[in-house]
């Protein structure tokens, strides 16, 4: 009896978008580049057209990455709420 391969994902894996402004939101996906997997929590230009244009300005993480990046924004969360940023929706 062979052995079954697990069918490989379709990337990009679109995970959420977060409305930063007008203009832009935040895009939270796992891709590939180069047989690689990487988180990319990347800019996203929503006002530009029918299409979205994904911009340079963001980060693409290693998988084994995202414990950590959870951990500080929990962190930062805290500190957000301790420092009153959260008591009304956030921001100043």
């Amino acid at each position: 009896m062979g052995t079954m391969n697990a069918p490989s994902p379709a990337f990009p894996v679109e995970i959420a978008i977060l409305r930063k402004n007008a203009r832009e939101s935040v895009a939270v996906r796992i891709c590939e580049f180069e047989n690689v997997a990487f988180v990319d929590v990347r800019i996203v230009d929503i006002a530009s057209g029918s299409r979205p244009t994904f911009s340079k300005k963001g980060v693409a993480l290693r998988p084994k990455l995202l414990g950590d990046l959870i951990a500080a924004l929990q962190e930062a969360e805290r500190q957000a709420a301790a420092l009153g940023l959260l008591a009304d929706g956030g921001g100043r």
